[in-house]
């Protein structure tokens, strides 16, 4: 038979089973005051006061993991390297420790129950954050075992690998104090001498490095970077050679110019013996003076064809070999201006002439074959054509519907071309706005007017064949 002894035990643990329900109606009554045992006696009459108390640290217990949980998350988020420093990092925990006794003095086994649950979360977290320090005073043992050597190295060159010397000196403390093993410090003696080689394009120093530091890789580490030292350094040469040889070609130019110039203002050149171009100087100014001597009206038609063949051929995706055979079909303005300097059928007046009008005519060119253009030719003239292809009369005669495709886009595009050439010739630069407009609108006109005339020949009202105006 149960004593009312062993009936009050019985009821005190069917509390304490229920603790974590009582929490939240305790928690939910108190309204934010401070918890105790007492407070809980309070609320739950029929706790004992020994199941108040573990009621309480329980309550203590869980809220502290929370409030801890919630500190390492807020460092982690505004001071993250305090993880590296244990001494900062002891200091700032004991500190919120401190915080939440105080906030809890008084509350008796809620505040035993708070600085247990906190403790945990702590000892919890203290591994990772101990293995975490390690690795990070690991990279710092890298970094500056690293830094030294390539200090070492640049002040000593390949003295700091002499035995005894700064690289050995260095090896040798770093045994006794860095938490790197062997390799590890091996690794970084390599990796800071093949830095060091790659930023002072140095193979030399490479060949300098102790066979005691080597690991595995080491010997095709140091092929390969010497490999890419070389390289870097063939192309630094090319692209100086090529600066220099782009710089003369400039330099040549002018002083081609400049004779030129003279020439036609009656002034003598005087050559320099130290210019690297000066023997094909010399016999560029013989050159001009016997250019002078071609008839004028044989350069001004050289000069009109070479214009008009920049104008057709200067666009991108354009034939510049078209121009001239010495030309790649992506001559540049410089290019072509070294072509006309070369021209042996020019007078130097139509050379001066034509030479200034180059970066127009590009231009030109671009404008000839812009998008505007196309698009219009697309929208207007061609779907004309395709009407004119559907009909009756070009089925029947299908030479000539392929003939009037052909000569009726070539109306289009050389009206464009002869009026922009001919725009150029006068005002000194390429039509713009209502000007162009006014070229692409009679381009329009010309075209549309000898596909009529296609019509009407294959239709017999016009015997007069059709030519490619």
């Amino acid at each position: 038979m149960k004593t009312a002894v062993d009936e009050e035990k019985q009821k005190q643990q069917l509390l304490l089973a229920k603790k974590e329900v009582l929490a939240k109606r305790i928690k939910k009554e108190s309204a934010g005051n401070k918890i105790n045992a007492v407070k809980i006696r309070e609320i739950v009459p029929e706790a004992s006061e020994t199941t108040s108390m573990a009621i309480a640290e329980f309550m203590g217990n869980n809220q502290a993991k929370v409030d801890a949980n919630n500190f390492i998350e807020r460092l982690r988020n505004e001071e993250p390297d305090i993880f590296n420093n244990k001494v900062e990092l002891d200091k700032r925990i004991f500190e919120e420790r401190k915080r939440l006794s105080d906030i809890h003095e008084g509350s008796d086994f809620y505040q035993s129950g708070v600085l247990q649950g906190f403790d945990a979360v702590i000892s919890q977290n203290n591994s990772a954050w101990t293995a975490q320090r390690a690795q990070f005073q690991l990279g710092e043992a890298k970094k500056y075992m690293y830094g030294e050597v390539y200090r070492n190295l640049q002040i000593n060159g390949a003295k700091a690998f002499e035995k005894g010397g700064a690289i050995d000196q260095l090896d040798n403390k770093n045994k006794r104090v860095s938490p790197l093993n062997n390799a590890e410090m091996k690794k970084q003696i390599v990796d800071a001498t093949i830095e060091l080689a790659i930023n002072n394009k140095d193979t030399d120093i490479l060949t300098k490095l102790p066979k005691k530091y080597w690991s595995g890789e080491t010997a095709s580490r140091l092929q390969d970077t010497t490999n890419k030292i070389n390289k870097l350094k063939l192309s630094e040469f090319t692209a100086q050679k090529t600066a220099l040889a782009h710089k003369r070609k400039e330099n040549l130019r002018d002083s081609k110019n400049e004779i030129m110039k003279n020439h036609l203002e009656g002034n003598p050149s005087v050559l320099d013996k130290k210019d690297p171009n000066y023997f094909e100087l010399v016999a560029y100014q013989i050159n001009i003076q016997n250019n002078a001597l071609i008839p004028k009206s044989k350069s001004v038609a050289v000069a009109t064809k070479l214009e008009s063949s920049i104008l057709t051929n200067a666009s991108e995706g354009g034939s510049m070999s078209s121009v001239h055979s010495s030309l790649d079909n992506d001559a540049s303005e410089s290019d072509v201006i070294d072509h006309i300097l070369s021209r042996t059928d020019l007078h130097p007046t139509e050379k001066t002439a034509l030479i200034a009008k180059v970066p127009t005519l590009f231009e030109g060119a671009n404008l000839v074959f812009s998008p505007q253009v196309n698009k219009n030719y697309e929208l207007g003239i061609k779907e004309e054509m395709g009407e004119f292809m559907k009909s009756a009369f070009a089925g029947a005669n299908k030479a000539l519907g392929i003939r009037t495709q052909s000569v009726v886009k070539n109306v289009y595009y050389n009206t464009i071309r002869q009026e922009v050439k001919a725009y150029i010739e006068t005002e000194n630069e390429i039509p713009k706005g209502a000007k162009f407009l006014n070229i692409i609108e009679k381009a329009d006109k010309k075209a549309g007017d000898s596909l009529k005339r296609f019509v009407l020949e294959a239709g017999g009202i016009l015997n007069e064949p059709v030519t490619n105006l």
